[in-house]
């Protein structure tokens, strides 16, 4: 079915699908988060640095996170990156290889889950539950992520989120959420001082009001936590497999950046951020092509139009709708991404492509735009570029040789086999890839 740039999406809903209309919606003054948001309020002090609909105080958060955000906090913090991501190859190869030093094929949907978790709660609290090598806690993993398909329907209905529906269809994940605030309360109430001042959970403790001088509420604080810690472990988790997911369905990008991340690195003590990897232009490249095709966040972030109305791709909207553009639609747009559903990376390398790689880079929205675009993007990028470079450099990949063991593509004639499937939930729901790992030979 052939449609327009314009689709209603609801009575009061349009979706956009060009460049100038994305541009002119999420750098425009005259809109605000819509009041969709307010489904993801889970109490009176339940506004955070996401769902906030008032400008002004989205801007004093944002900055008050992007100080913990900061380009010498993520040096500072590199070493543990590096050093959950060396547990993650360790872990991996504790699956006893066959003759031929290839594992069985291994789901490596946890490992991503856990890496990151584990990551992103000592960047949070300065210290890390441990699920790469616990099963203690990754209940809050397995049990509290389902609440989100609830989120997820609350964006779309509002009115659903004040009967907390929740409540009734899914009694044990809230059960789950409290058990995870009592760990993680009990855990800030040991080791927290005023002190201290390298996690976000000391930050926002010490944080107070600019124009009250009052210091945030423990709800407030926890609510900036909370999203934090779901977003920020759940969207590089996905990413990471979606990368692999790519590379081992797709053999000359695999060995192209299995050598340029081999020949870059002599040493594995070389694999950080800097001019080495910052010179990895493949990999940046592969990073960027999964995280288009296969977005962790693919649905509309809903902008509300205010004041006298705004013009959008040359289209006036009046005042009071709600309009944006899909990320996932925006990222397979033809006219910007020329065989938008094939892998290719060099469509992001100038000089390799007859694309044009400014167009794509302003058409590419995964981290969203504008005032309001991810304050996460240099964390999780980092994240992704330290534990792809170490996988590749220390073990090799492959795909899994059965077809039942080759998992978390679509379904062949309905969905297209070679793409990774993913749920949006607000935060990425998928399964797999398999993978088949065995090490490097020196």
């Amino acid at each position: 079915m052939l449609i327009g740039n314009i689709v209603r999406y609801g009575p009061n809903r349009l979706v956009f699908a060009t460049v100038e209309a994305m541009h002119d919606i999420y750098h425009s003054k005259h809109v605000r988060k819509s009041d969709a948001y307010k489904g993801l309020v889970s109490g009176p002090n339940g506004w955070n640095v996401h769902n906030v609909l008032d400008k002004t105080i989205n801007q004093r958060k944002r900055k008050l996170v992007a100080r913990w955000l900061s380009e010498d906090r993520l040096k500072t913090f590199e070493p543990t990156i590096l050093r959950q991501s060396d547990i993650l190859i360790r872990t991996i190869m504790k699956n006893k290889p066959s003759e031929d030093g290839w594992t069985k094929p291994i789901n490596i949907s946890d490992y991503c889950r856990f890496l990151i978790f584990d990551i992103m709660s000592e960047y949070c609290f300065g210290h890390n539950f441990h699920l790469q090598t616990d099963s203690t806690h990754r209940y809050m993993v397995h049990f509290a992520s389902p609440l989100h398909r609830f989120n997820s329907a609350f964006v779309q209905s509002v009115d659903l989120a004040y009967y907390h529906v929740e409540k009734l269809f899914y009694p044990q994940g809230l059960w789950y959420i409290w058990k995870i605030l009592k760990e993680g309360r009990r855990f800030s109430a040991e080791r927290f001082t005023d002190k201290s001042e390298s996690t976000l959970l000391s930050l926002l403790y010490r944080e107070r009001d600019p124009e009250t001088g009052i210091k945030l509420s423990v709800s407030q604080v926890w609510s900036e936590l909370k999203f934090i810690m779901v977003t920020g472990a759940g969207s590089p988790a996905s990413a990471v497999a979606s990368v692999l997911f790519y590379l081992i369905r797709h053999p000359k990008c695999y060995a192209r950046l299995v050598k340029e991340v081999r020949s870059t690195f002599s040493d594995v003590s070389e694999i950080r951020s800097g001019l080495k990897m910052s010179s990895c232009r493949y990999l940046h490249a592969c990073i960027t092509e999964a995280l288009r095709i296969s977005p962790p966040t693919g649905a509309v972030l809903w902008r509300k139009v205010e004041g006298n109305g705004l013009m959008i791709d040359r289209e006036y909207v009046s005042p009071g709708h709600d309009v944006g553009t899909g990320v996932y639609a925006m990222n397979h747009n033809e006219a910007y991404f020329p065989d938008a559903i094939a892998f290719k990376p060099e469509r992001w390398l100038s000089g390799e492509t007859e694309g044009d790689v400014s167009l794509a880079s302003k058409a590419f929205t995964t981290f969203s735009m504008g005032p309001r675009q991810c304050l996460g993007r240099s964390l999780a990028t980092m994240e992704i570029c330290d534990a792809i470079a170490l996988l590749l450099w220390h073990l090799d990949l492959r795909r899994p040789r059965k077809s039942c063991e080759d998992i978390g593509g679509g379904i062949e004639g309905s969905i297209d086999e070679n793409e990774f499937q993913q749920e949006d939930h607000i935060v990425s729901f998928f399964d797999g890839p398999c993978i088949e790992f065995r090490r490097r030979e020196f």
